[in-house]
């Protein structure tokens, strides 16, 4: 490799660099992010106290800077030359001992404040301390920076059996034989561990001390003052009077969950304090992805809607455009008049679905008309065994009952064909990963729908959480767990994810014949697969997408969700997730979902119900709310009839009908100008029936 030092615009000087490591955002290994530890040089003229620390994710660097990195994590520091104890080079030891680039190598220079939730830096200058955590047989490595403002940033672990560069570094200490750390922060000696390195490295450009009190805690060039008054995290959960205590210290620990992004100073301990609410852990503890959408990416769509509200909230002219156009004020979307002159029609009952189809079974109408009197009014409890097969399109519209039984006599083949790879393959069944997915499916289906008459307990059994999880006495039950494994072995990919269950169990209730509801929950799948993909890159869209219609639709309601700190939208998560069924009567669900599923309007427009919510109870909370913990427990307690969801689908029809034409509106002044577009594509995506297919690529494993 050879020094780039004539197009370094942009670009920092690589003075340490670490590969493989990690911050670790839950307990399962999946949910780890993957990074480099830097410390580097923006200029020449560039101090000590200016130099910057960075974790950097891999997945949001260039192929170039990849490669840098990893180069100068093997060679930066020690040269390419192999050391050998006994045909010394003098040039090498030098540059061996010293801890200085032996080139001069460059990346892109990394923010501080980065547009990714799990990116951060800090200079030395406003570095406070460093809490160390050397390896045991228990954990990897790890180190935690404060900085002087009082953030605690993310623990990021050391995977040195992973590491290239450690390992190189572990073989040359060997042939030295010093296979020791240099500090020794615990007394005694420590094996060499890869914290050790960034820790000598950084002493070059630091005053590092250990604290008297506390040996694991390095001080970043400490005052006197700094070194007599610092109390560790420990001294202050033993003490009965933490208020005192932090009085006394210059470092203040955040005791709440650590916040990935350093997007606005002044807002680190009110974000943090916010997502510590009883009403978030309430919405994490229904699912493990909240956790993890709340650590990766919630805070992430709030940076980025503070981007986008620029261009979505329209500006006068825009607003005078579509009111010469459209021939109202779009303040106020939906009115009580609106509202009033909709309206939904009765179920579709037997007599009038019958009368739809010819006496081959094929219909007499068009598909979009079916769809339309399912829309606009919802399908009788008695005839949904027969219409869900055909909306979920497991049935195909024009076949005839004849080629609809030869069609269910296949479809009950490749169930039972399924079903027998895992019920009779003993080696199957006694793998790792068979054992961790049926274990996670038994212990979601024991709590599965309790309430719903054929899911109640059966008066043998008991509520015993610590009972055998394996042991399900309800037939209803034992059938869900059956489809469930066998999901698991069409979908290996994707494995079993919590929350699955809840969209399964409805198909079961309505349908009850098990091979139906094995294809009919498969289908539901294709189109839910993106809620539950691993690096929820899925739900992370969604809920991005509507962070911007809020805004474009709804633009005061959105800038009083900013004053909020609400704007990220959190409480929509759990929502989405399952389509609601945590919100509404069992019933009511039924009749939600079907109307989800004939994409009349849009293959999305959950995301319009999602906002006519919003709409629907804005004036309330602009009036009467201004708190995070107060918007989000005020969705959380919502409950919901049969009533409010058809005024929300009035509602949310009305919205997208709207949408729609403000983007036509707005099209047509774009195509007229050539200027850029307004509407994102995801935005634009909204107005489309085709479905979103989003799957799990990597192979599931066992976390």
């Amino acid at each position: 490799m050879t020094d780039h030092v004539t197009s370094t615009a942009g670009k920092s000087q690589l003075l340490y660099a670490k590969s493989k490591v990690f911050l670790h955002l839950t307990k399962h290994k999946t949910g780890n992010v993957e990074g480099f530890l830097t410390i580097t040089k923006r200029t020449a003229s560039t101090s000590n106290k200016e130099l910057a620390i960075n974790f950097i994710p891999k997945s949001i660097l260039n192929s170039e800077d990849v490669k840098t990195l990893e180069w100068f994590d093997l060679y930066g520091l020690d040269g390419e030359k192999e050391y050998s104890p006994y045909h010394e080079d003098a040039n090498q030891t030098k540059q061996s001992s010293s801890n200085e680039p032996v080139k001069k190598a460059y990346i892109t220079r990394p923010s501080n404040s980065s547009s990714t939730a799990y990116a951060f830096g800090v200079t030395i200058g406003s570095l406070y301390s460093i809490a160390v955590r050397p390896p045991s047989i228990h954990w990897k490595g790890s180190i935690i920076l404060h900085s002087t403002l009082g953030e605690r940033l993310p623990p990021i672990f050391f995977h040195d059996d992973e590491c290239p560069g450690f390992k190189r570094e572990l073989s040359r200490k060997r042939k030295q034989f010093q296979p020791f750390s240099e500090n020794n922060l615990k007394g005694g000696e420590i094996p060499y561990w890869g914290g050790d390195r960034f820790i000598t490295v950084l002493r070059k450009y630091a005053a590092v001390e250990a604290n008297p009190a506390e040996k694991t805690i390095l001080m970043i060039n400490p005052t006197p003052s700094d070194l007599s008054t610092f109390i560790p995290q420990d001294a202050i959960e033993r003490s009965n009077d933490k208020t005192s205590l932090f009085g006394q210290g210059k470092w203040k620990l955040l005791t709440t969950m650590a916040k990935l992004t350093n997007f606005t100073k002044n807002k680190v301990n009110e974000v943090a304090q916010n997502f510590e609410q009883p009403e978030v852990k309430a919405i994490s503890e229904d699912f493990e992805s909240a956790r993890v959408y709340l650590a990766k990416w919630a805070l992430s769509i709030e940076e980025e809607a503070n981007r986008t509200r620029s261009k979505l909230i329209l500006n006068d002219d825009y607003k005078s455009l579509l009111i010469e156009k459209l021939g109202k004020d779009f303040s106020s979307l939906v009115t009580p008049q609106d509202i009033n002159n909709a309206s939904r029609k009765d179920p579709l009952k037997k007599a009038e679905w019958d009368s739809y189809f010819d006496t081959n079974g094929l219909p007499k109408i068009t598909i979009q008309e079916i769809k339309d009197r399912i829309f606009h009014g919802g399908v009788d409890p008695e005839i949904r065994p027969q219409v869900w097969p055909y909306l979920l399109q497991v049935y195909p519209w024009d076949v005839s009952t004849q080629e609809k039984h030869s069609l269910e006599i296949t479809l009950q083949e490749q169930y039972l064909d399924l079903k027998t790879c895992w019920q009779t393959d003993i080696n199957k069944r006694e793998t790792d990963l068979f054992k961790d997915q049926k274990f996670r499916i038994e212990k979601d289906i024991n709590r599965t729908d309790r309430d719903i008459s054929i899911f109640k307990r059966l008066p043998e059994e008991t509520s015993d959480d610590n009972e055998d999880v394996s042991v399900i006495k309800n037939p209803n039950l034992n059938t869900l767990r059956t489809i469930l494994i066998t999901y698991n072995e069409l979908n290996a990919n994707l494995g079993y994810v919590q929350g699955m269950n809840d969209l399964l169990s409805p198909l079961y209730y309505v349908i009850r014949d098990e091979t139906i509801v094995f294809w009919s929950f498969v289908k539901f799948m294709d189109r839910m697969e993106r809620n539950f993909v691993r690096d929820q890159s899925g739900m992370r869209l969604q809920m991005k997408t509507l962070n911007e219609l809020t805004q474009f639709m709804l633009p005061e309601f959105y800038l009083h969700l900013e004053k909020c700190e609400s704007n990220n939208l959190f409480f929509f998560f759990r929502m989405l997730l399952v389509w609601f069924k945590r919100e509404f009567p069992y019933e009511t669900i039924l009749k939600l979902w079907e109307i989800f599923w004939t994409d009349y309007y849009s293959s999305q427009f959950h995301l319009f119900f999602a906002l006519a919510l919003l709409d629907k109870h804005s004036n309330t909370i602009i009036n009467n709310l201004s708190r995070f913990d107060e918007v989000l427990k005020y969705f959380n307690d919502l409950s919901m009839t049969e009533n409010d969801v058809d005024d929300l689908l009035m509602r949310a029809e009305l919205l997208f009908l709207k949408f729609r034409s403000m983007v036509n509106v707005i099209d047509i002044k774009e195509r007229y100008e050539g200027s850029a577009q307004l509407i994102s594509s995801d935005l634009r995506d909204l107005i489309g029936t085709e479905l979103v297919i989003q799957k799990e690529n990597e192979p599931c494993s066992v976390e």
